[in-house]
């Protein structure tokens, strides 16, 4: 029945299956809503899916471009028409799978942004140097961008901003979104409710997610994506990307193949003669494995002119031939759909690309790593490639030539003036540097034809000798680092060592020779990097104290002997140790009795005492802990007697131990046991 259905029909039947399908979205996400706890919205990144790829897409609607666009990321609608695109670094997509998924979970996003709970609200009218911290925004109305706005992550590399507007959002001409202190595009979100302008010379970040019809003007920069659930998507020569981090997939780009000897060959075809004009210079070997070879200056070439073919050109021949099937055997992951506008200032990152049809690269190409210096490209081209005068291939993100290979079905012609980096390999075409002032950071290897250079510069993208460290180059004492040299047949360190790899734990400069594997010139390259070694510090210290007393040890007051290790931070971040070895010297007490007779005195604790009473007396030592010495001191009393005495004349008495016959006052002193004697007065 189907198959007699009008077109009008097909449409709306069509149209009624998505207004269905969307329905059922939106109950299966309000009901994730409700059971789903409050704290799990506030200032969350949405789930983004498979529409997280697309950096243009709408679930109903045209999507389309005009003039030269930049485009990183997939473009894409799941119904409607896609019109006017170049080369799109991404896929494109129309009406399949990918676009029905990369719906469903647009309208997911959109219904998550709108469920979380705002923490502040803001004016319809944003810019004008307005800075926002992290939050949920909420916007009242249409709102519009005027100016420049900053969001400020205040150094959280996890900082989160969600923008809730009820209405239309317009940026004006030359409007832009700054980002300042570690703030990222993908983690920044616009939820619309209605159509979407960004106008002329503006530069908007974060991830736009609408319901309505999206308006990029010409030269807007796009750090984001832009994802309606319904309405067309229109863009004017714009550069849009999506946003990396957060988690992002770190591209890498297919394994580089195996090149054999080819990787030794600056210019090496199997079957094709090898003709220079002018002076070219060339770091590498040249050679045919059949063909004449004529115009070469053996003095500006750095490498071996194979002049007659021989077993090292027999043996490129296999290589190169395994080389061209594995290049030729890779899936691709992007097909650039325009080869006639391949360049134009287009960025292309770490993939397997395709163009099926002859190519010509105008003005620049940019291939960018993005960080990874391990990250391979492949070009395939079903065809002759050509360049314009002064055209250039820029590596960008850490880029190495070694990593870009070029496989094309037919010849190559490189014009005046132009840069070219990586390895070609061509098809049975030749390869041509007739014009004068190329450049070429890498390798021409083709499997039929002639190889053609005039005043050429050619210089072979061999890796250079390098060291790669284990771990970091500065450390503590008492820790290592292997440093291992890039794979050669044989190696000198600086230190006398001849194995790949050495282990060094002194500070100083490393240095590695080895032997140039392709034994270009019998030269050989060498490498250096400087290791520091930091000290680490351990002091031992002793100190004392007495006991009752107590001292700050090691963040803690200590009052009893032994040894405490305290650790103090360095700016190089090793540590220094201090080992403390406390001794708590005892304080002595003593006690002890004097006894003085009335009147006396006796010299206690610095003073003559002459009462009764407790005296404290300290007496220094050696290890600095006085003693006391308590004295209690007694007073004790003199007596002192008066008595009368008669005798005769004639007669005698002892008194004060003699005989006494004559009147008078006589003393005697009787001795007690306190050591204070009585005194007796005698009157005669």
């Amino acid at each position: 029945m189907k198959n007699f259905l009008r077109c009008g029909e097909h449409k709306l039947l069509k149209k009624q299956k998505l207004m269905s399908k969307k329905n059922l979205y939106n109950a299966v996400i309000a009901l994730s809503l409700f059971l789903t706890p409050t704290f799990m919205f506030g200032q969350t990144p949405p789930n983004l899916g498979v529409a997280g790829s697309f950096v243009l897409f709408t679930g109903s609607g045209a999507i389309g471009n005009t003039g030269l666009s930049q485009i990183t990321g997939n473009v894409g609608t799941n119904s409607g028409a896609t019109t006017g695109f170049g080369n799109v670094n991404g896929q494109m997509h129309n009406g399949n799978a990918i676009t029905d998924s990369a719906d469903y979970y647009t309208t997911l996003a959109y219904n998550n942004l709108g469920a979380q709970s705002p923490t502040d609200s803001i004016a319809v009218g944003m810019g004008g140097g307005q800075s926002l911290t992290p939050g949920v925004y909420y916007v009242p109305a249409a709102s519009t961008l005027t100016g420049i706005l900053i969001l400020d992550a205040q150094n959280n590399s996890s900082a989160c901003w969600v923008f809730q507007m009820s209405g239309a959002f317009s940026a004006a001409a030359s409007s832009s979104v700054q980002l300042k202190n570690g703030a990222k595009a993908c983690n920044i979100f616009w939820q619309i409710t209605g159509a979407v302008g960004i106008a002329t010379g503006s530069s908007f970040s974060g991830s736009i997610v609408a319901t309505g019809a999206i308006t990029l003007g010409s030269g807007v920069l796009l750090n984001g994506r832009a994802l309606t659930t319904i309405g067309a998507v229109t863009v004017t020569s714009v550069t849009a990307g999506i946003p990396i981090g957060c988690g992002s997939k770190v591209l890498t780009g297919p394994t580089a193949p195996n090149m054999g000897t080819t990787a030794c060959y600056a210019l090496y075809t199997e079957d094709g003669a090898m003709t220079n004009t002018g002076t070219t210079y060339i770091v590498g070997d040249v050679g045919t494995n059949n063909g004449s070879i004529t115009g070469f200056d053996t003095s500006k070439i750095t490498g071996k002119l194979h002049s007659t073919p021989d077993t090292s050109t027999a043996q490129a021949k296999t290589d190169l031939n395994i080389l061209y099937d594995s290049l030729n055997a890779l899936p691709y992951d992007i097909e650039l759909l325009k080869p006639a506008l391949f360049g134009n200032s287009q960025v292309l990152t770490p993939h397997v690309y395709r163009l099926k049809a002859a190519t010509h690269l105008n003005d620049t190409i940019f291939l960018d790593a993005q960080g990874n210096s391990d990250a391979v490209f492949v070009i395939q081209i079903d065809g002759a490639l050509t360049t314009t005068s002064y055209s250039c291939v820029s590596l960008i993100g850490g880029t190495k030539s070694s990593n870009v290979f070029w496989k094309i079905e037919g010849a190559v012609d490189i014009s005046d003036h132009s840069v070219f980096k990586g390895t070609i390999v061509a098809n049975n075409g030749a390869i041509s540097f007739l014009t004068p002032g190329d450049s070429l950071d890498g390798r021409a290897l083709s499997t039929t034809g002639a190889i053609n250079t005039n005043d050429a510069v050619i210089t072979i993208n061999s890796a250079p000798t390098s060291i790669t460290p284990s771990g970091p180059t500065a450390f503590c004492q008492g820790d290592s680092v292997k440093l291992t040299a890039s794979s050669s047949t044989s190696y000198l360190w600086s230190n006398g060592d001849t194995t790949q790899s050495i282990t060094v734990k002194t500070s100083g400069k490393y240095a590695v020779t080895v032997a140039n594997v392709c034994g270009t010139g019998g030269t050989s390259t060498s490498d250096s990097i400087t290791i520091k070694v930091n000290s680490k510090y351990s002091k031992n210290i002793s100190t004392s104290i007495c006991s009752g007393d107590s001292i700050l040890i090691a963040g803690s007051y200590r009052k009893n002997s032994g040894t405490y290790n305290d650790s103090l931070s360095s700016s190089s971040g090793c540590d220094s140790i201090i080992a403390t070895v406390l001794t708590v010297n005892p304080k002595y007490s003593t006690s002890k009795l004097a006894a003085i007779c009335n009147g006396d005195s006796i010299l206690l604790a610095g003073s003559y005492r002459k009462a009764s009473g407790t005296f404290n007396d300290t007496l220094n030592t050696t290890k600095g802990c006085d003693s006391i010495i308590v004295t209690v001191l007694t007073v004790n009393p003199k007596y002192s007697t008066n008595k009368t005495a008669a005798i005769c004349s004639g007669d005698s008495i002892s008194i004060a131990g003699t005989y006494r016959k004559t009147s008078g006052t006589y003393n005697d002193t009787l001795s007690t046991t306190k050591g204070c004697d009585s005194i007796i007065v005698t009157v005669l």
